[in-house]
């Protein structure tokens, strides 16, 4: 039944679990290296000089970061609102996590007209680990954004082949708009299984005959096609490094050595990413399937159609990151969740005599306290991988200053290697006054400088070259007073 009790009662319960899986602690640890730590200097450049149009990184147009500044411009306002933060670089994240979970909890709950159904669907996706990682709900990257969009897109587009409600063909074009706005070419990939779902509900031409269908097409390539040929005219070659980054380039061929097998995103899911639910999603479509009811046929079919091509076409690209196979979880969580509740409804068959709401509470504790244990051990006792500890120590230590508003002004940062994720930080301390520079080596230094070091062997060219006075040693991390240099 879908009382309006039980439509508040689910729905404040999962709203509750979705704060904890992304809200909580979820300015503990410093900007991650490469994708956030770039997203959020695209952002405060934009912020403090004013160009929405071009995301620059160190003065320069960014043509390595060629997505849509969609997210970024979210980032820009969070800052300029909350400050320069790691709350303000994730809070669009993290809100877009939360409501595509609530999203789920809407469209099963309305699906089945029961939002039980719903609250077990987005309790599975705000316990799915590669969710709430690098890339999820959790950090200031493009996924969570773009798989909001995605979601609502699919599911707009589901509605509007059953029903033919054209408000829901329109709600597709729009988010669809959203989605490429977001994460540009990513923001289509979805739609071979769309293509599939309206062959298989005999609505192609249904579709096609559909002024919406032309008018929300042109709108697409007006505001896509605006965009991508309007910033060429004002930073040329962005074309180029659009096709280099997120087309032909990045699929055809492997880049930064993210070269794996045909099945790593399923290993990836199983061992990590999806591991506590990766074995539920075979039963759960093959339970879809073999039900009477044609309507959770239709359900399981859908599901099914999104993942599948979308699994395919990621699967034999030439570069593959962990994160790129998120924009599925959603809709496999939709299927787990529905067998989840199939599983209640047999249970409770048998189990008259026990109260609902006792067996209720056994039966969720049961299936979700690890998932949920999981999930929380992750946010309150993070620890770095062995090889991400380096490259963020000296980030640890300039957010550690930030935030107990110490006087770092004219120290100086040896690092030899990428440097973004501490560029958040200088750009931060600058807006307070302070500045803080960088070098890849120990050159050029003189008595009087402080200096803060965590590479070995930047340690070793110092102390060879320098007599040194120790300041503070913290994260790992050594800052130094110079005090004169060896002749």
């Amino acid at each position: 039944m879908n009382s309006k009790k039980d439509k508040l009662f689910s729905g404040v319960i999962l709203l509750l679990l979705t704060v904890t899986s992304f809200l909580i602690k979820l300015s503990q640890i410093p900007v991650r290296i490469w994708d956030e730590s770039r997203n959020a200097n695209n952002a405060i450049h934009m912020l403090l000089h004013g160009n929405w149009l071009v995301p620059h990184f160190e003065g320069a147009p960014d043509m390595w970061n060629s997505k849509p500044p969609l997210l970024i411009w979210s980032q820009a306002i969070s800052m300029h609102f909350a400050g320069i933060n790691e709350f303000a670089i994730r809070i669009p994240s993290a809100l877009a996590a939360i409501i595509t979970v609530m999203v789920l909890w809407k469209f099963a709950g309305k699906y089945f007209k029961n939002y039980w159904v719903g609250f077990l669907c987005g309790a599975v996706l705000a316990t799915s680990m590669g969710y709430v990682q690098n890339h999820g709900g959790r950090t200031g990257d493009y996924d969570a954004l773009l798989i909001l969009f995605i979601t609502l897109y699919c599911t707009s587009f589901f509605y509007w082949i059953l029903q033919g409600r054209e408000k829901n063909y329109l709600a597709f074009w729009i988010f669809l708009i959203l989605a490429v706005l977001t994460k540009g070419i990513v923001g289509l990939m979805l739609l071979p299984g769309i293509l599939l779902l309206a062959i298989i509900h005999k609505k192609i031409l249904f579709t096609f005959k559909n002024k919406i269908t032309w008018i929300g097409a042109l709108i697409f390539i007006l505001t896509i096609g605006g965009y991508y040929f309007g910033r060429e005219q004002v930073n040329t070659g962005y074309l180029h490094a659009v096709y280099q980054n997120e087309l032909g380039g990045r699929y055809l061929e492997t880049l930064e050595d993210h070269k794996h097998p045909i099945g790593y995103y399923w290993d990836r899911m199983k061992e990590s990413s999806y591991s506590y639910w990766f074995f539920w999603i075979f039963i759960s479509f093959i339970a879809g399937f073999i039900q009477r009811e044609k309507m959770t046929r239709v359900f399981s079919f859908f599901n099914l159609l999104l993942v599948l091509p979308f699994f395919f076409v990621v699967s034999f690209a030439g570069t593959k990151l962990e994160w790129y196979i998120l924009p599925v979880f959603p809709f496999l969580a939709l299927q787990i969740g529905w067998f989840i509740y199939f599983i209640w409804k047999k249970i409770r068959a048998f189990s008259q005599r026990i109260p609902k709401y006792v067996l209720a509470i056994v039966f969720l504790g049961l299936i979700f306290f690890y998932p949920v244990f999981l999930v929380q051990n992750h946010i309150h006792n993070f620890q770095e991988q062995p090889w991400d500890l380096e490259p963020h120590q000296p980030a640890y230590f300039l957010k550690d200053a930030l935030e107990k508003k110490k006087n770092l002004n004219g120290l100086t940062i040896v690092y030899e290697g990428y440097t973004s994720q501490f560029q958040f930080y200088i750009s931060a301390f600058k807006v307070k006054g302070q500045n803080i520079y960088l070098q890849q080596n120990a050159e050029h230094l003189k008595p009087g400088d402080r200096v803060l070091i965590n590479q070995e062997i930047i340690k070793k060219s110092i102390l060879e070259k320098y007599a040194v006075k120790i300041l503070e040693e913290k994260f790992g991390c050594s800052m130094y007073l110079v005090s004169s240099r060896y002749e």
